[in-house]
């Protein structure tokens, strides 16, 4: 009897991890396919009745499932909803996107966090944070920018009254990356005057700056640049 129940806990052990095994080759498949998985779980919980910290802590979030009455669009600049996705669709060179939540929320410490944006052509789109007022069309604060058209490279700049100054603060030539047709999570930690910016968990780089100590965020893109994004969201650091 003994061994036999020995035998018995030895067999549901194995079960399980067999069932967790499954399970993580499930959401290794999911996210490889540019599913998002925080989105999915959220949808699931809440469409049961339950809330969860998790589903919660965003300062600001917007998985572009309707409409995009959470950001302020300058006319011309080409922003649409498309597939539960926000897509470029224009020329010309500043076209930019206001996160109007981020003025509104967030302290000036957090984190900018994308689950998927993909560049399918052009010379780059870019992430703003610790934006400035934005009410003039004129943005002001930092830009990281995912920069194929830069010799391959990602980039921050910061901004003065709508324009970029050089030499960027930051550069990383990557000659050899893969930049288009991709799905890339995008994430800025701002802290303080230390700024680190991350690609698909990876750190690409870390700088320091004390220009803009608060603000809020948006994005641009330029030329006939077309990528789409989805789940944009404003995180605490905690």
């Amino acid at each position: 009897m003994k061994r036999k129940s020995l035998e018995s806990g030895q067999g549901i052990v194995e079960y399980g991890l067999i069932v967790v095994l499954a399970l993580l080759a499930v959401l290794l498949i999911l996210s490889v396919m540019g599913v998002n998985l925080r989105a999915a779980y959220c949808k699931v919980v809440t469409g049961l009745g339950f809330e969860t910290a998790y589903c919660e802590s965003a300062y600001c979030s917007d998985q572009f499932d309707e409409d995009l009455s959470g950001w302020a669009i300058p006319a011309n600049s080409g922003w649409e909803v498309n597939d539960g996705q926000l897509c470029s669709n224009a020329n010309g060179y500043n076209n930019y996107a206001y996160n109007t939540c981020s003025y509104q929320r967030p302290p000036s410490d957090y984190i900018i966090n994308i689950d998927i944006a993909t560049l399918f052509q052009g010379n780059g789109y870019g992430v703003f944070f610790r934006l400035q007022d934005y009410s003039d069309n004129k943005p002001s604060g930092y830009a990281f920018q995912y920069d194929p058209g830069l010799g391959g490279a990602f980039v921050v700049r910061k901004w003065v009254n709508g324009y970029e100054v050089n030499p960027p603060i930051v550069r990383k030539v990557m000659p050899e990356y893969d930049w288009y047709n991709q799905p890339r999570s995008i994430q800025i930690v701002a802290q303080g005057d230390t700024f680190t910016a991350y690609v698909d968990n990876e750190e690409i780089f870390s700088f320091t700056d004390s220009t803009y100590p608060e603000g809020g965020a948006g994005l641009r893109y330029w030329n006939n640049s077309r990528v789409c994004l989805d789940d944009f969201s404003i995180l605490p650091l905690n």
